[in-house]
């Protein structure tokens, strides 16, 4: 690889480390996942709402419901035994997620002992879920959006870390300069386009990974 340093690109980079299948595969398993509410735990009867249409790739994701109504037990059915690492429920267009209880179905075993995983602002915990997960609001409640995390590897960009790009030659690697994230992804300009290129997460974590960018896309080497 010789990076031409007469050609530039912008490079948009959302990762350092590829995207392992098991950690793949478990957020695949939450798209379907139905979103219902009641005015009983038991769901008996229950409304179903939403459906979770979308893969968040392990990484967080938003999903916003359009339903005017209040319920004080919300849940989301997952059609395949998945992780979650967080879960939060917001109401209009507040930022501050909705306090409440988290309960499962019976099949959840010793649930109460992993549900704290899902509330924990810890990335690297998460709870297995094989049916379905429940919050009770204390008071009814209508929900506008349910903001999420699949279980992780922490590999992905994070808003509010400082990451470093480098691209190597035959005398090593040279850094580009570093940034903070603002967002789930990071891009930096002006860099030289055919390089071998690695990104480094200076704030925290181990795996990282050389990539080339080619047709727009990041490949991990």
């Amino acid at each position: 690889m010789r990076p031409d340093k007469k050609q530039t690109q912008t490079l948009r980079l959302k990762r350092k480390y590829p995207l392992v299948n098991w950690v793949n595969r478990n957020s695949d398993k939450m798209v379907g996942a139905k979103i219902e509410a009641s005015h009983l735990p038991s769901f008996i009867p229950s409304v179903e709402v939403s459906t979770l249409s979308e893969n968040a790739y392990s990484n967080y994701a938003d999903h916003f419901i359009s339903h005017p109504h209040k319920y004080r037990y919300w849940r989301i059915l997952i059609p395949r035994k998945t992780s979650i690492a967080e879960l939060e429920f917001f109401s209009g267009n507040d930022t501050v997620p909705l306090k409440g209880n988290f309960f499962a179905s019976p099949k959840e075993k010793g649930f109460e002992q992993k549900k704290a995983a899902l509330s924990d602002r810890d990335k690297l915990t998460s709870a297995e879920i094989q049916d379905w997960v429940a919050i009770d609001l204390g008071a009814p409640a209508s929900i506008s959006r349910i903001h999420y995390l699949p279980l992780t590897d922490d590999n992905n960009i994070v808003p509010g870390e400082t990451y470093e790009l480098l691209v190597g030659d035959d005398k090593g690697f040279n850094s580009l300069g570093m940034k903070v994230a603002e967002y789930s992804y990071i891009d930096f300009d002006s860099v030289p386009v055919n390089g071998l290129y690695w990104i480094r997460n200076h704030t925290k974590g181990r795996e990282e990974r050389i990539f080339t960018f080619e047709r727009n896309r990041v490949i991990f080497r």
